[in-house]
């Protein structure tokens, strides 16, 4: 027996440790999609009972969050209302002043250049700045 195969047959030896080859997946079966949507689907589906006035699960579980809501529950009328209505849109507008975008650049760039080693004056960083930005070009000739 080898010394390979006599490492992969133990607990806790080096060879356990090994990372994945690239594109190697840990699992590669993967855990089954949609397994836990079909059983929930085909559950609520279920009707309770024969009679003629019987309701699906779906449609008791309807019920008792709107008798929630009605009572009160900020959280069930929450629910409700986004499943009626749908979610609002929540959005961010950020604008920035392009003067003020354009000294972040170049305090980043004066930065990265002290971190490796380098020296970097203001007005080399806006020359820089300059080749790739229109905005910063028109503040050095300014």
């Amino acid at each position: 027996m080898s010394a390979n195969e006599e490492m992969k047959g133990r607990e806790r030896s080096l060879a356990n440790l090994k990372p994945f080859r690239p594109g190697q997946s840990g699992n590669p079966s993967g855990r089954p999609k949609n397994v836990l949507s079909k059983a929930l689907r085909k559950k609520l589906e279920e009707v309770e009972s024969d009679a003629e006035g019987a309701r699906s699960n779906a449609d008791m579980i309807a019920d008792k969050l709107v008798e929630v809501a009605l009572g009160g529950n900020l959280e069930a009328i929450k629910i409700v209302l986004d499943r009626m209505e749908g979610r609002a849109r929540q959005s961010i507008n950020v604008t920035t002043d392009s003067r003020e975008r354009i000294e972040r650049a170049i305090d980043n760039l004066i930065s990265t250049a002290t971190q490796e080693g380098d020296t970097l004056s203001r007005d080399a960083a806006l020359a820089l700045l300059a080749e790739y930005d229109d905005e910063a070009a028109e503040l050095l000739n300014a």
